[in-house]
This record gives C-alpha cells, structure tokens and sequence, in this order.
C-alpha cells in the first residue's frame, strides 16, 4: 500500500521525563519512530518535554517543542504547526492519554489533524476497563470477574458479593498507578478512593484475584488490513500477582507446550483484530498453573509498551519502528526490517533464551516497603541473552551490578531458615535471591515452589546454577568445573569470588583451558550486526583484527543516579563515530535503550558490563581505544580497569580519574592548584568520626566512600545527628565501601559548568546555576541556564578554574566541576571526569552538540580544529531550567525531603524569553499544578529567610494560604493572610483544596507529621516544596507571569 500523499507533516508525541512505570524505553520507541517516519519523507514535528533523550535531539525530528505535555500547550503547537497526522500510540500512556484528550475535546477534528495508528475508539476499547470487557466476552474469551465503578459504594457493594482478595485497576494509568490488592475490608474504601482519583477518567475496575496463576504475555503487530505477526511470547516467572515491569520475565515461554502456546497466540490475534490494532499491542493473560487450556485475558495495551521494548531487543524485531510504518498505512508485508533483511510480515526467528530482571531503587532506600505487587516500583532493567535459560539468568545477575562480584546477596547467609522461607513467600526484591540462598541450603524445589508461585522448572534451572557455585567453590583450577560455570553464563568475577583469588588469576586459567568467547548473532542471521557472547572451546578467532574500532562502553540498567542521559550521551558518541568513518562497537545490557538499538553501532554486544566482556571484545573486534566518558559513573571504573590491562582509554588517564575519585588526593590536587574547596576528613571509625567533627565544627556533610547519586549522604548540624547518621551507615554496610568523609558544609549558590578540554584549553558553554543551596544533590537541584544570581566576575573565576583543572589533569573531551559561590569566594565541591547528567540538557539549552566535539577531541583534536575559541561561550539565546521529577509517590516508605541522597527519577526543561517563564513552564511539564489560585497549606519545621515573603507574595496573587497552629499563628503575626487547620485535617485536604505543600525539615525530625505531610503530596500528585529557595522561586516567577497562560514555541 503506498504512503498516503496527504501525509507531509506528522506530530509526534512523546513520553514525558522518566518516572517509574514509564521510562526509557519510550525514548527507543519514539527515536524508531521518528526516524522511520523521516525515511518515508515525512516532515516530523516532535513534542516532548524530556532534554535527557535521543528522542529531543535536533537531528532526530524536524522540529522539537519542549512543551508541556498538557492539552493546551499541544494544542498551540498543533494549531501554529498544522500537522496532517497525529502519532500518539508510541508516547507511553502518557501520549496516548493526551492524544484521546485532544481527540475527545475535538481539537484534532477543528484543525484537521488525523490521529495515526490504531484509531482513538479502538484504544478505548483497550483502556477503558468496561468497553475492554465487553469486547473480550464478545468474542468469547473471558476475564476474571470484576465491575468497572466510578464510585466506592459500587465496589463495595460488589466486593461483598464476589468476596476477597480482590485487584483495584485504575483506567488510563501506568505501571499499576493507583491499583493494588486488597485483601481486608477495612482496606478497600481507601484503596477503591485512590484508583479512582489516580484514574483521568474517574473510573477503575474492580477484580477477582487470580493471584498464583501463570503470567503470559505476547506481542503482536497488525497491519490495517488484518495482517499479524507474533513477535514473541513472553512468561513471567513470578506468578499474577505482580506488576510485570517488577517481574523476572522469559522467553520464549518455557513452560507451557505447544498446544497451550497455540491456544494463546490465537487468542490473541482474535483480541488484535476485535479491537482494531493498528501498529503494536500487548496482550497478557492468567492461565491455570494445574490447567493452562483455563485461562483469562488480564488486559492489553493497543501501543508500544515496556514489553514491546523488552521484545524487539529479545528477538531483533524493531516493533516500535513496523508500528510507525504501519501508522503510515504500510502493509507488513511491505516493509523490510532491516536493508536487505526480511519483511515485517515473518516472525523473528529466535533460538536463543532472553532473559529480563528489575533494577530497584531499595539500596537507596534502606527505610523503603521493600514488597512488590501490582504498583511497579522498579526503575530499570537489565536483559540476560544465552543457549539456555541458566545462562540468560546468570547475566542478568551480573548486569545488576549490584557490586563485590557475587551472584546473590551474601547477607541472605545470615537469615535462618524461617526467615528466609519468609522472604520466599511474599514478593519482594530480594526474593529470587532468597531462594538461591534456599537451593544453596539444600531446600527442595517442590517446597520452593508451592512457596513462591515460581514454576519448578525455573527453579531447577537456578539450582543448577547455584550447584555449579558449590562445585565451583570446592575445586579450585579445576577444567572440568570451570566449562561447566561457563557454559552457565557464571563470570570470571564470579569464579574468582568463590576461588579466593584476583580475577586475574581465573582469565588467565580460563584462556589457558582454551576457553574463548565468539559473538553470536541474535536471531542466527549470519552478519547481522546485533550479537551476544557465547564461550567456547578452541582457538580465539577475531573477526576484525585489523578494524581500528573504538568502543563505547554503555550505562547499563537505569537506576537513581545513573539515568536515561547517559544512554542519551553514548548514542551521540556512536553516531559522531560513524559520520567520521570510524568502525563502533558497543557493548550495554538495557533493553530499554536507543544504545542497545541494532543499527546504532556497527556491532552491538548484549552482554553484561563487566571486565571479562569488555577484554574479550577488546580482542574480537579489533579495538583500538575505548570511550568511557559517556556512561556514567560504571563506564568510568570499567575504564580504569581496562588501562591496567593495557587497553588505551581515549580521553582520561587513569591516574586523573583516581585524582579526582579519592576524596584525599582530590583535596591535595586542589592545594597544590591553589584552589579554593570546603575543609575535610576522613575517618576509618565512628569514633575517628565524631573526634574529627568536634575538631571541625557542624554543620558536615556526611558521605561514604564510592558510592553514587549521593547514596548515604547527610548533612548533620549536631553530634546526636551524626551520631544517628553513622548508626545508619554501620547497619547498611556502607563503612565497608572504605574511609568515611566528612567535609565542611559551605553556604553559598551552588553552581556547575560541563567542559570540554583538549588537554591544554577548555571551553565552557555556559554556568548553570542551581535554584536550592548547598544541602541538595545537584541531580535533584532546579538547574537555570543561565546563571542568574552569581556575578560575571564569579563566573571568569569558575572558567579560570576549569581551565586549570583540565590542564592539570590532562582531559580530552568532557568533564564536570561544581562550585560553591559564597563569602570566601568561589570552592570547588567535586569534579567528574565525565560527562555527567547535565550534559544532554546543556547541548539542548546553547545549541551545542557536546558529545559530538567530545569525541572529537577525545581521539586528538583541538579546540581550534572544531571552530571553538577558549574561554567561555557567547552567551545563550533563550533561558532553560531543568526541573527535576520524582517517584517517591510510588515508593511507600520513602522520604519525599531534598538532600544530599539523589531522588528523582528524571527530569524536564522549560524554555522561554526569560526566567521566570522557563521556570514555570519547567513545572508545569513536571506535573506541578500551576494555575493560579491554588491552595497551599504549610507546616514549616524550621523557619528561613524568605519564607514569609514568598508566601506573602502568593497570597497576594489570590492563592489560600492554610497552616498548622504553629505555623498559622506565626505567619497571621507577621501579616500573612492564613487559615488555620489542624494536623490531620491539613493532611485530607492535600489533593483536593490544597495543590502544593511547603513544609521543612527540622533537625533530626522523626517520622512524624511533616513526613506523613511530604507522603501525602507525593502520593496525591502535589507539588511538595521542601526547601525555601524553591518556594521564593515559584513566587518570583508567579508573580511576574501572574500564572497566566505561557507562550508556546
């Protein structure tokens, strides 16, 4: 079917920053679908709110609108723009929800704009829980019994006619938002109460629980002439029960037959054509453990998924970019996957084993309900590929990275039997590892399995794994126990943990036994440039000796503090790499990523980030250097790592990372420089610890030794709040990381530059300026480009100390330095010698492609060959502010406060003429409600300079203004205007009277009120304000903007 001419110009809506339920893999889905929509000639217009994605990068739309994802700002667009077409359905939930809105409020039928893809009353029929049901019976399939309600007294009414447990599942949600498992009664109303509120459209469905059965699911894509194709079948290990992005997903599907399969897979092309599919659809069901011909259909997505996601890269079929053809009105059978390769009509040929495990944000969180249902808590994944199920398994162990080597958690060895029974039986993060520690006790699979809901011949798989472990342990240097670790994916990590010997010491024997890795490509398409590892004896063969090739080391999982910019950053090293003719190789784990996309490098390995790998690549692919700059701090220590062994790191040395890296040289850097930095110490005790902060006074910050994303860091202002702080520390195992520092807190602005340096000058593109004090993890900072507060001279001083800082540690490429900018003048906090999280929003905000003339200068150019003059940039056209986002609300359990411990999940950007309307538009996109008047209740543990004015300044603009006694009382006395409400009847009114919540911390606050307060919001969608410079930002900028409507463009 040949494109439709009408179709010159076509909008495309993105998924919005990251949070947990909607993450990274919506940025593979939009990037694929952008460049398949420019492949065809298509004009496309992308409007997203995200500066740290592919997706928003200038060369991958023809236009980029950093807009709120909101009905009116897309409608502006839309009606400047005039797109003929509209895609939606690969934006998350968060674009499909907005393209049915702008659809249902007639915007797109006023301005002629054509929704694209499965049409607007098909994905009805998907989301909407009562349609979705009547046209599952309709074509005779069943669903658990259940009652769509908008109402509570409908779900108890009915609760008490079905009986319990019972799931709750909010329409037009994502990632189980709002939904969970009532098992009490008295449990019900409140739950009932939240879906319905986290619900667009007020409404949720009402279920019998089929906790225990089997969970499958599958990926379909059909064509608008009825033509299907099953990209692939996928089984999650843990039962119905738990959200599927929480889950530990296979496939293929393991074990079911093939009959059970092929009743399935009918079923679901029957589901597929009933709702009208258009592009890509998941489709998951129950089925009877003891029964697999009883099943029901659970519920489907009629768009790019998490699952769609994890399926291309488990087979190699680029779904998210078939769907964008398809949109256009292709035929599957018209459309080739690949130059040269099959139509999208054939399903993928998979003989491998695809593997997907959660990465959770719990060692973050150590206070955190580490129990997984129905809500998603993950924040990534990683994907394990092999022969078999064991060694898919075992590299999705090792890309967790969850440190020390170990496939499991070594402090499961303490628990007692009962305790450990008990982490089997409920889902938790820790549950696969506890029943690894179970096996390795010698318990049975059939009790394991009864326990767990795991099926048995899973966990038989884990204890052949667990077994070669023992045998491993027991014979040391032994070849035959050796083939065997390796057949099962085990690492050399892995083996040398169990030997007690330097890693070293086992590649050497491995290498000696003969035993070498070969790339396999996925799919056995023979020259197909996606591959994975596969050990094997004989005689090592490279395949590009004499290649030249550089690689590029990946991010792995997503994670707090590690997040989708970094991916953002090696794909940008990727593609300057191939426009300067140079052969890339890249190597991550994340099947979410544009990184892990099989066209993006010239060779893709899907393998666990760890030094076997990288080496054997090293040797098979003909590497002449490695890029490490570009994937976070992990990418970084691999780096070091492979310089020891000799392999060329391009940009950095390693005796400069390990400069910058321990804290102790760092600060004798500083002093030999004549740099200016806060006072520190270090301590190998709590008692060296608290001598060493009485010698130096409070306030301190608090930070273990090589941790990441400010993970157990604190600022303590007294001895009891250190001494809580290092109580903390001793019972999370932080000491074991190494010396404890403890450095000076500096009051100031805090303030960053992102450099390129070619060993002897540096170019600094601009200041950003952090909106909160020292105190708060610059990722979870209000970042403002330009600077705003610091003066000019303040600012040639952080240039003239970038330059020395580049020089004296001989950079080439990126790196990052922040500043403190008080009374002493200008300190230097910390310096990574990366590029670090800012990077894609700095290039997004001046124009600059960062990481382009980053790798330029990392293999050998100079400043001057890339047009750029030393010193600082010329200045910035618009202002740009990055607001960070948040998951708390989904994490129960978890302090919702700023700190020094990284919390966001991802964040935005604003742009407009000046600060104050970047600002507002920064939080507007972040979901904050902005209209004026809102309500606002505050209960201020401690009092600042400028609250009391910021809140004056908001009460004058019309907004109420509600506190607590002791806060109302005090802010009545100075003049501001407020009602006063008592403690719980503040609390039920956030969300409803109240949009936003300012409440500080106070010293050593336990959880009390203000933390049931910060919960609250969080959990409700408020906008929580926990610190008083953002709350005099918002001020200033709402008073200036009146909290008028914003100009779109």
């Amino acid at each position: 079917m040949p494109l439709d001419p009408g179709l010159r110009k076509v909008a495309v809506i993105g998924s919005g920053p990251i949070v947990i339920g909607q993450a990274a893999e919506f940025d593979y889905a939009g990037t694929q679908a952008c460049r398949a929509l420019r492949e065809e000639g298509v004009e496309v217009l992308l409007i997203n709110t995200n500066p740290a994605t592919i997706m928003t990068d200038p060369d991958t739309a023809d236009s980029v609108f950093f807009e709120p994802l909101e009905c009116g700002a897309v409608s502006s667009v839309l009606e400047r723009e005039r797109p003929q077409g509209i895609l939606g359905t690969l934006g998350g939930q968060a674009g499909l929800n907005l393209t049915l809105e702008l659809w249902d409020r007639g915007v797109l039928a006023d301005l002629g704009v054509r929704p694209l893809g499965t049409p607007p009353e098909s994905i009805r029929v998907g989301e909407d829980r009562r349609l979705f049901r009547e046209a599952m019976l309709s074509i005779g399939l069943r669903v658990p019994e259940s009652l769509p309600v908008e109402d509570v007294p409908s779900a108890v009414e009915f609760v008490r006619s079905v009986g319990l447990p019972v799931v709750i599942r909010p329409a037009f949600t994502l990632g189980g938002t709002g939904g969970g498992m009532v098992r009490r009664m008295d449990r019900l109303e409140d739950m009932v109460s939240s879906a319905l509120a986290a619900s667009p459209c007020h409404q949720a469905l009402v279920e019998v629980s089929v906790e225990g059965w089997l969970e499958i699911e599958f990926e379909v894509v059909r064509d608008r002439r009825g033509h299907k194709v099953l990209v692939c079948g996928m089984e999650n290990l843990d039962p119905m029960g738990v959200h599927t992005g929480d889950s530990v997903v296979v496939a293929p599907i393991m074990t079911l037959d093939e009959g059970a399969v092929g009743i399935l897979r009918d079923a679901t092309f029957a589901i597929a054509d009933a709702v009208g599919v258009q592009g890509a659809c998941n489709v998951q069901f129950a089925v009877n453990p003891g029964d697999p011909s009883d099943f029901y259909v659970i519920e489907i997505n009629p768009r790019a998924s998490r699952s769609s996601a994890l399926a291309s890269k488990a087979t190699g079929y680029p779904i998210a970019r078939v769907a964008a053809k398809v949109a256009l009105g292709y035929g599957l059978d018209e459309i080739p996957l690949w130059d040269g390769g099959p139509m999208a009509s054939e399903p993928p040929a998979v003989s491998h084993v695809a593997l997907k495990f959660p990465r959770w944000p719990f060692d973050k969180f150590p206070d955190a309900d580490r129990s997984i249902g129905v809500r998603m808590r993950s924040t990534g994944e990683v994907m394990g590929l092999g022969d078999r199920f064991e060694e898919a398994f075992v590299k999705a162990l090792r890309g967790l990275d969850l440190g020390g080597g170990a496939l499991w958690d070594g402090s499961l060895s303490s628990l007692g039997d009962r305790e450990l029974l008990e982490l089997v039986s409920v889902p938790n993060d820790r549950r696969i590892f506890a029943l690894l520690e179970a096996l390795s006790r010698g318990m049975g699979v059939e009790e394991l399995s009864h326990r767990s809901g795991i099926r048995a011949p899973f966990l038989e798989g884990m204890r052949g794994v667990v077994d070669a472990c023992l045998w491993l342990a027991k014979a040391p240097f032994d070849r035959g126990s050796m083939e065997r670790a390796k057949s099962l994916g085990i690492g050399d990590s892995q083996v040398a943990r169990l030997w007690g010997v330097p890693e070293e010491s086992v590649r050497t024997f491995r290498e000696a036994a003969g035993l070498w890795g070969r790339l396999v490509p996925v799919g056995g398409v023979e020259g197909f440039p996606y591959t994975y590892r596969r050990l094997d004896r004989g005689v090592p063969s490279p395949i590009k000796a004499d290649s030249g090739a550089v690689m590029v080391v990946g991010s792995g999982p997503i994670r707090i503090g590690q997040g989708i910019e970094f991916d953002c950053c090696s794909v940008r090293a990727l593609r300057e790499l191939r426009r300067l003719g140079i052969r890339s190789v890249m190597v991550n784990n994340n099947p979410e990523t544009v990184s892990t996309d099989h066209d993006e490098a010239d060779l893709l390995c899907f393998e666990p980030l760890d030094m076997e790998v990288l080496l054997d690549l090293v040797r098979l692919c003909g590497v002449r250097g490695v890029l490490a700059q570009f994937g976070g701090q992990r990418g970084l220590q691999l780096a070091m790592g492979l310089a020891r062994e000799g392999v060329p790191v391009l940009g950095v040395e390693p005796w400069a990372v390990e400069a910058t890296e321990d804290r102790r040289r760092f600060y004798a850097l500083l002093d030999r420089l004549g740099i200016d930095h806060p006072a520190g110490a270090w301590a190998e005790s709590p008692e060296e610890a608290m001598e060493c902060a009485m010698e130096m006074g409070f306030p301190l910050v608090v930070r273990p030794s090589f941790v990441l994303g400010g993970l157990g860091m604190e600022v303590v202002s007294s001895p009891e709040e250190l001494s809580a702080c290092l109580d903390c520390h001793r019972a999370s195992g932080l000491w074991d990381l190494g010396p404890l520092l403890l450095d000076q807190f500096v009051e100031g602005i805090e303030a960053e530059v992102d450099v390129l340096c070619d060993g002897r000058d540096v170019f600094v593109p601009g200041v950003m300026e952090h909106l909160e004090g020292p105190g708060v993890h610059s990722g979870d900072s209000v970042v403002v480009l330009p600077h705003r507060r610091i003066s000019q001279a303040e600012v040639m001083e952080m240039a003239r100390i970038s330059g020395e800082l580049g020089r004296a540690l001989k950079v080439r490429g990126l790196f990052n330095v922040q500043f403190v900018a008080g009374d002493r003048g200008i300190r230097v906090l910390e310096v990574n010698l990366r590029s670090s999280r800012t990077v894609p929003f700095v290039s997004k905000a001046c124009g600059l492609p960062l990481v382009d003339l980053a790798v330029r200068l990392a293999l050998g150019e100079g400043l001057g060959d890339l047009g750029l003059s030393p010193g600082l940039g010329s200045g910035i056209r618009r202002w740009a502010v990055k607001v960070p986002v948040f998951s708390t609300g989904k994490l129960p359990g978890v302090e919702v406060s700023l700190g020094p411990n990284m919390r966001s999940t991802g964040e935005v950007m604003g742009l407009g003429d000046g600060f104050e309307e970047a600002l507002l538009k920064g939080f507007r996109s972040a979901g904050a409600p902005m209209d004026l008047p809102v309500g606002i209740l505050v209960s201020l543990g401690r009092w600042e300079s400028g609250v009391v004015e910021a809140l004056a300044v908001l009460a004058g603009l019309g907004c109420p203004i509600y506190g607590t006694p002791g806060t109302c009382g005090r802010l009545v006395r100075v003049g501001v205007p407020c009602r006063r409400v008592d403690p719980l009847e503040g609390i039920g009114m956030v969300g409803g009277e109240v949009g936003w919540v300012v409440n500080t911390r106070s010293p050593l606050e336990d959880r009390g009120y203000g933390f049931e307060l910060r919960r609250r919001a969080a959990e409700v969608g408020a906008l929580c304000v926990t610190r008083v410079d953002t709350l005099v930002g918002l001020a200033q900028a709402l008073s200036l903007g009146r909290g008028g409507s914003l100009r779109v463009g």
